[in-house]
């Protein structure tokens, strides 16, 4: 039996955050509304942000493929995509991008065929096709094996299982269903957040509703939505937003459904206590950007390259970053605190001072839940839970998180098969 082995880093994260903008090398060739997605693979170090196709700066659609070495700040071209796509929804699935939907052409129809870009073959694949004729969605990756879509003017939700080539139905965002489309969804654990939107494209109606949908871990096509606080900024429409750290993290878009406005405002929603929280305003404020988050090097990072604003098209390369200000747990290592737990080799080791209940939670570089035991009562003293042999899970950075009523501490463990 494939074993995994965890090697604990003994630090403790999110004691403070240290949070700024940077600024990276010029895009070649600036892009609006590409079809975006962040790659890291915290063993080799590859941190990558990869531009497929979109509308370029002479307004074609083009397949060009971009991609931008976060680390050593370089932009280079991959292999094209097999035709220009507009307005496709896009998901990173482990090694690999998906491509969902789009329109080839403007004016044209929208089309249901699926591409997966293979990051570390530089090839493309066709996948099966989304059931129907769709433009305008949003996607996201789920457990290293599904992608969620939906908007696209419906509020229907689909599932592709990446590993069975396979669509099915979700539960809706909506019963009825209505037209959404041009908010943004993203992923905070096992809910799907999808944030803003309209009901047609330049339409005059515009939200600032956040709808969260609870993702049921027996069947996962059965989704509870619910609506959390409403977005407090400007920006409905024409943006991205993405995972971090306790939540999501959005900028800038259109504040009244046109390309006339834009914006520079950052928001981070904390999905477990329904808050929002303003940030640092991004250096150049825009409209159909291109934008994704990945975690790196204890730093949580937004890249946001090219966009379009009331100048033109834009070749900016902006990053914020947000860095963990953590400390080694030393002085503690000796105490009977279940805070202070250890994970070597598939078992998470820990003490209890007092009987408490638990649950533990295991997420990806991503943020993506992939692991997770049911809440139990542990008995004063040494304590210690297995992580079963079968979870093969891919070598990298991961998140044990475990809480009780009233703490959470999150410990960073590297998987190595």
């Amino acid at each position: 039996m494939k074993k995994n082995v965890f090697r604990l880093l003994f630090l403790i994260t999110q004691v403070a955050m240290a949070q700024s903008w940077t600024i990276g090398e010029d895009i070649p060739q600036g892009f609006r509304a590409s079809n975006v997605a962040a790659y890291n693979n915290p063993l080799t170090n590859d941190n990558y942000l990869f531009l497929i196709s979109g509308r370029d700066s002479n307004g074609n659609i083009t397949p060009r493929n971009q991609r931008y070495d976060i680390t050593n700040n370089v932009w280079e071209d991959m292999a094209n995509s097999p035709t220009g796509i507009l307005g496709a929804s896009t998901a990173i699935v482990k090694d690999s991008i998906y491509i969902i939907g789009g329109l080839t052409t403007t004016p044209g129809n929208a089309i249901k065929k699926v591409r997966m870009y293979s990051i570390n073959q530089n090839t493309w694949t066709d996948k099966a096709d989304f059931p129907v004729n769709i433009v305008d969605s949003d996607a996201v990756a789920y457990q290293d094996s599904l992608i969620y879509v939906t908007a696209g003017y419906n509020s229907r939700v689909r599932i592709f299982n990446t590993i069975k080539n396979q669509w099915r139905d979700a539960t809706p965002m909506t019963t009825p269903l209505e037209s959404i489309a041009w908010g943004a969804l993203t992923i905070h654990g096992n809910k799907l957040i999808y944030i803003c939107g309209t009901d047609g494209f330049f339409s005059p109606n515009y939200f600032n509703t956040v709808r969260i949908g609870t993702i049921d871990q027996s069947n996962r096509a059965n989704i509870s939505w619910t609506t959390g606080t409403s977005f407090p900024g400007q920006t409905r429409t024409f943006f991205d937003a993405h995972t971090w750290e306790n939540g999501i993290i959005m900028t800038g878009g259109s504040t009244d459904n046109s390309f006339e406005t834009n914006s520079d405002e950052c928001y981070v929603y904390n999905v477990d206590s329904d808050t929002w929280i303003q940030q640092p305003s991004k250096p150049t404020s825009w409209v159909t950007g291109n934008s994704a988050s990945l975690f790196t090097n204890n730093q949580w990072k937004l890249i946001c390259a090219s966009g379009y604003n009331n100048s033109g098209y834009l070749l900016n390369t902006e990053i914020f970053s947000s860095t963990a200000l953590s400390y080694e747990d030393f002085e503690n290592n000796n105490r009977c605190r279940w805070e202070n737990f250890r994970c070597i080799q598939n078992r998470i080791n820990f003490c209890v001072e007092e009987e408490v209940e638990l649950d533990l939670k295991l997420y990806d570089s991503r943020g993506v839940l992939v692991f997770s035991c049911t809440p139990k009562k542990y008995q004063v003293g040494e304590n210690s839970l297995s992580i079963s042999d079968a979870l093969l899970l891919q070598e990298g950075l991961y998140f044990c998180n475990i809480s009780s009523e009233n703490k959470s501490e999150t410990k960073k463990i590297i998987v190595r098969n």
